[in-house]
């Protein structure tokens, strides 16, 4: 009985661990992706090098177009 409950139940398992798995990662990306972009803008903050005026002169474009895409 354990078995035949066990082989009806392992599809989907499998799909459930998969899912699981695949949002996790999704996730884990996003958070490591934010994590940096914050730190980039920290320094580009703080910093009065040319790779944090370059940061800044993208984060001001970047900002622009949202700007854009939001307005109607």
């Amino acid at each position: 009985m354990k078995t035949f409950r066990d082989l009806i139940l392992w599809l989907p398992k499998l799909l459930l661990t998969f899912f699981w798995h695949l949002i996790k990662g999704f996730l884990q990306t996003v958070l490591l992706v934010t994590i940096i972009i914050v730190g980039l803008i920290y320094y580009a903050n703080h910093s009065d090098s040319v790779l944090a005026n370059k940061i800044s002169t993208v984060t001001e474009q970047v900002v622009q177009l949202f700007d854009s895409l939001t307005q109607k």
